[in-house]
């Protein structure tokens, strides 16, 4: 006898709190939702909020025959500096493997007042990550604060933990660092901004939390990752932590967390006449790019005309593109899933001033398992761009390609993602500046790019008669 496999999702049939539902900073609430399913039955569900899983806290039956009731823990709200939609998805799953999520949005009122001073966090940001365990670590820490009588900017690290004072370092910008003797073991970490003015009642506190996670690798000057060694990193978690360290992946790269701290950068090899070299790397838990460091293949793509490579010279007068070939006009990838390297720009018509290399490309994914954090945080900056010309004619780079795909994306006010094309430098006739390049940007869960700068424009035309066109 055949009998037929349970493809049919659960079913829920209610969520509470309801939709735009408001709370405060520090209140708290539990997720209750009503579920079903016929065939197999309800295995369990799932909560997220703002992309944060919470625990399932009880399970009875619902208030109709064959339903079941799941109530989550407690959580504690932490507003945000103004109001804000929070999303809540809610996951049955049965014990078939099927299941069926329902979202909708919460509201958290914003902890500014009209008359309190108006608070952003800059660096680091909420859902970051540092090293646990690290010795003497250097926690750069800065908020934009617009108030006409700020008196006091304080850091409290930790519930209960030290306080730093803060100093205004320029505009509306306040930041202090705090070094840790060690920082704590693995786990969460809040840091709580609080800002003071002349009236008592209008202080503000402001948290976030980080992530503390362990490290295998703790790299401070420059790294490649080549095939004879990737295996060795495979799954395991790498931070770069100062302004000398380097990582150049020259192969994909599988890990379980990516941090690039303190002026620390990610790159990878130029792109020659024989090979190709793309940043592709894939994090189960967390990357992330603090407000002082950068992933940067900018002119890292496809070289110009007349280039000379460490395998040889590019003998055309036209930059390469798609397959590494001299410019025709090929057809580039799909602007959902970018993944090629921006075109060189040409040289001059007779040997031999080169063109500008093309942008690279960047290829950040999160873990899609039930279990991986998959989050992408990115207060730095993520840059493609295409390198300057300043020969000849149609000498600029084109911007490479951005993707992020992961469950959840975020960025913070300091944050810049750019493939903009390379600017023109030449003060000759002729074309000049050249096109950006693609961004795609995918997340399952949550994507807050609030305050970050995103572009892919084309670059800059300086030449006198010439210098506001931006193509």
């Amino acid at each position: 006898v055949d009998i037929a496999a349970d493809t049919i999702q659960p079913s829920i049939l209610s969520v509470t709190p309801a939709e735009n539902t408001a709370f405060f900073n520090t209140n708290t609430f539990v997720i209750e939702a009503i579920v079903s399913d016929a065939e197999t039955g309800v295995q369990s569900v799932s909560f997220l909020v703002d992309g944060n899983p919470y625990a399932t806290a009880s399970q009875s039956a619902g208030p109709i025959a064959g339903t079941l009731k799941f109530r989550s823990v407690s959580i504690e709200v932490k507003a945000k500096a103004t109001d804000a939609l929070i999303p809540i998805v809610v996951t049955a799953k049965d014990f078939n493997g099927n299941t069926r999520s329902m979202t909708h949005d919460l509201l958290y009122k914003g902890v500014n007042d009209p008359d309190a001073p108006k608070v952003t966090w800059l660096c680091p940001i909420d859902r970051g990550a540092l090293p646990a365990l690290a010795n003497n670590f250097a926690l750069n820490l800065r908020l934009d604060v617009v108030d006409e009588d700020v008196r006091a900017v304080k850091f409290r690290i930790g519930d209960g933990g030290p306080i730093v004072t803060g100093a205004l370092v320029s505009g509306t910008e306040y930041g202090a660092t705090y070094t840790f003797p060690q920082t704590p073991e693995a786990g969460a970490l809040t840091i709580t901004a609080i800002v003071e003015d002349t009236v008592t009642a209008h202080t503000v506190e402001l948290p976030i939390t980080l992530d503390l996670v362990s490290v295998d690798f703790t790299f401070t000057d420059p790294k490649a990752i080549t095939a004879t060694d990737v295996a060795s990193y495979t799954n395991k978690s790498i931070a770069l932590i100062g302004s000398s360290a380097v990582l150049a992946p020259q192969v994909p790269l599988t890990l379980a967390n990516l941090l690039v701290l303190n002026g620390a950068r990610v790159e990878t090899l130029p792109t020659t006449i024989l090979r190709e070299f793309k940043l592709d790397i894939t994090t189960s838990g967390v990357t992330y790019v603090d407000c002082d460091s950068r992933v940067d293949v900018s002119a890292k793509g496809y070289v110009g005309g007349w280039q000379n490579t460490s395998d040889g010279l590019n003998n055309d007068f036209r930059g390469r593109t798609v397959g590494n070939q001299p410019y025709d006009y090929k057809r580039y990838d799909s602007i959902f899933e970018p993944t090629e390297l921006g075109s060189g720009g040409h040289g001059a018509n007779s040997c031999c001033v080169a063109g500008a290399s093309g942008g690279g490309t960047i290829l950040l994914h999160g873990g899609n398992a039930e279990g991986d954090a998959s989050r992408i945080v990115i207060p730095g900056d993520l840059l493609a761009e295409g390198g300057t010309g300043i020969g000849a004619a149609l000498n600029p780079g084109t911007g490479g390609s951005i993707l992020l795909d992961a469950k959840q994306v975020l960025g913070g006010w300091k944050t810049k993602i750019s493939v903009n094309g390379g600017d023109d430098e030449w003060v000759g006739n002729g074309p000049g500046a050249a096109p950006g390049g693609p961004i795609a940007i995918n997340a399952t869960q949550k994507i807050d790019l609030d305050g970050s700068v995103v572009e892919a424009r084309g670059g800059r035309d300086h030449r006198p008669a010439h210098n506001e066109n931006k193509r």
